[in-house]
């Protein structure tokens, strides 16, 4: 994995002796070697040793002093070791350089490394226009104590990071919380070391008008967390546990944040995005790869939505491989996001692929993707009526099976008169693999289909959702006048129908007819017109079923006449309403489970 990698490069940088890129082939910088120039001062001129063994802290300090404000520090190539930290806060702007030069499969440039109990390189000035600009350098803190870091930044006017490496085995590659505007990293390598430090962050950043381009993220706990504006240009995101963190502070606290990603690559993460609170954000074009190499041994979800957005886009995006919860999750109620031309895929069929929560379906709009679910509320299907997801408005296609499954219902239920209980018992399971059709065969007289091949799947559809089909059945009409007959596996009398789906195409289907309640096991295509128009829901997934985890649900109960009620023997199978008036005639209830 690369974390090992990771590790090798650490003890490689230790000894001095070669160290590993993971940016693009530099150049040597042209930089005046001249002794005591006041734009530009050589740190071996004031006596640095970069052959990482020298402590040469005290040197570099003594150059720091004698450059005046706007000056150059310069580094020549080799590995300058500090025992405390490099401070550059007492000048108003700074100009850090390093070679980098490649040789081969080697690199060998300017390193500084210390092992140093906090921060390795500090800029946190004070007063206006402060700046720092560095390029070619290697910082390189392999403290692993929480509050290491390999760069302090703050209080940051103008600046740029470029063709340079961060690495830190501690809490922090860069440390950015606040005040940090108009800055610019480009071609930064972030390398973490999850195996010596399990909650690091690469980039921790709440400045605005940040932009980065073509920077990579590999071994952190959190690649990015931020909570303010960025812009990330190309680059990768690999084998971290969070990749990018939007929207909360060191602390946890939710705090607004904005941006844009475009041309990124996330591979291998536990979550590859995670959203807590963010106005104004654009994800796309991104591609996303959930994969058993992530840190944990399975990546988790490649987005996940936990906390508010308001004005957000998600487009030209593919999230595929394999995840253990979901490839995209939407969890919290107040989410507004346009996501047009997105495509999710799960390897892993025991889990989901689309989670998102029907309550924040009436906020968003789905273009060009391949999400499918059917909310269940009215307001749900006005709105995909109004946007034009579905064509025919039956009640059956906008059940919300993940949904319900969780708060189940029902309605104007007849309560026998004259009693004081009502027992609740939940709808048993109907799988694909109970609405498969049990044999196909072609009738030579008695309908109007024509000569060709047809195409039949069922499905099971109760008031709790659609099962999907399995095992779909061809048969070939060889005389004008046809019909076919199908006979179906036997399912439990508790309030079913059937959908038969034809097409002409494998697993392209024209329509649907659909059967009455707890139908017999047989039905005739005699080729008349479909009862509706729309594809089966994803096959194998069973959407029917109301068996419940455990018992920890409530349960809201309207009765039709004025009484007292409560909920008694609660269990996964069902449950009993009490009344304190027995039912007079004619009686009906509603109920609404809450999870």
């Amino acid at each position: 994995m690369l974390v090992d990698i990771m590790n090798k490069v650490i003890v490689v940088l230790l000894s001095a002796i070669v160290f590993w890129p993971l940016f693009a082939v530099g150049q040597l910088q042209t930089i005046p070697k001249v002794s005591g120039s006041a734009a530009v001062l050589n740190v071996k001129e004031f006596g640095a040793v970069g052959d990482g063994v020298t402590d040469s802290t005290a040197a570099i300090q003594a150059a720091i002093a004698a450059m005046g404000d706007g000056g150059t520090l310069y580094f020549p190539t080799g590995t300058y070791r500090v025992s405390s930290t490099i401070d550059l806060s007492s000048k108003q702007a700074v100009t850090v350089l390093g070679d980098s030069v490649r040789s081969g499969a080697a690199n060998i440039g300017s390193v500084i490394t210390g092992n140093i109990i906090g921060t390795l390189v500090k800029y946190v000035p004070f007063g206006s226009g402060n700046s720092i600009f560095i390029r070619g350098i290697t910082f390189y803190n392999p403290n692993t104590a929480p509050i290491s870091k390999a760069l302090h930044l703050q209080n940051i006017v103008n600046g740029s990071i470029e063709n340079s490496q961060i690495l830190s085995t501690g809490g922090y590659g860069i440390y950015a919380p606040a005040n940090v505007f108009t800055f610019r990293l480009s071609s930064v390598v972030f390398a973490g070391s999850l195996s010596t430090h399990p909650n690091s962050i690469g980039l921790y950043i709440g400045g605005n008008t940040v932009v980065l381009e073509g920077c990579e993220f590999t071994g952190w706990a959190e690649g990015i967390r931020y909570f303010s504006s960025i812009t990330m240009l190309g680059g990768r995101f690999e084998v971290n546990k969070t990749a990018l963190v939007v929207g909360k502070d060191q602390s946890g606290s939710a705090i607004g944040a904005s941006g844009l990603f475009a041309g990124i690559s996330f591979e291998a993460n536990d979550t590859a995005i995670y959203l807590n609170a963010v106005n104004g954000l654009t994800l796309g074009p991104i591609s996303i790869q959930g994969s058993p190499g992530s840190p944990s041994g399975q990546s988790e979800y490649g987005i996940r939505v936990v906390g508010p957005v308001t004005a957000g886009r998600i487009h030209a995006l593919g999230a595929g491989g394999n995840y253990s919860k979901a490839t995209i999750s939407i969890e919290h109620g107040s989410v507004e996001l346009d996501v047009d031309h997105v495509t999710a895929i799960n390897d892993n069929t025991s889990a989901k692929t689309w989670d998102i929560r029907s309550n924040v379906l009436d906020k968003n709009t789905f273009r060009g993707s391949n999400f499918k679910l059917r909310p269940d509320d009215s307001i749900s299907k006005q709105y995909l009526q109004r946007h034009g997801m579905f064509q025919h408005l039956e009640q059956i296609d906008y059940l919300n099976p993940a949904v319900e499954g969780k708060n189940l219902r029902e309605k104007n239920i007849a309560v026998r008169g004259e009693t004081r209980t009502h027992a609740v018992a939940f709808t048993g399971q109907h799988s694909a693999e109970n609405a498969q059709i049990a044999r196909a065969t072609a009738a030579q007289t008695g309908g109007k289909l024509t000569r060709g091949t047809y195409y039949y799947l069922s499905t099971i559809v109760t008031t709790h959702g659609e099962s999907g089909g399995i095992n779909e059945r061809m048969v070939t009409v060889s005389a004008p006048n046809n019909s076919v007959h199908l006979s179906f596996n036997v399912n439990k009398q508790d309030g079913f129908k059937r959908r038969i789906y034809r097409g002409t195409r494998p697993g392209v289907y024209d329509g649907y007819f659909e059967t009455s309640l707890n139908s017999n096991a047989t039905f005739t295509d005699n080729g008349g017109a479909f009862a509706g128009r729309r594809s089966p829901p994803v096959t194998g997934i069973d959407d029917t079923s109301m068996i419940e985890p455990d018992a920890n649900y409530g349960v809201l109960v309207t009765p039709s006449w004025n009484t007292t009620w409560w909920v008694t023997g609660k269990a996964t199978t069902g449950f009993t309403i009490n009344f304190g008036t027995a039912a007079p005639s004619g009686a009906t209830v509603d109920w609404f489970m809450i999870r």
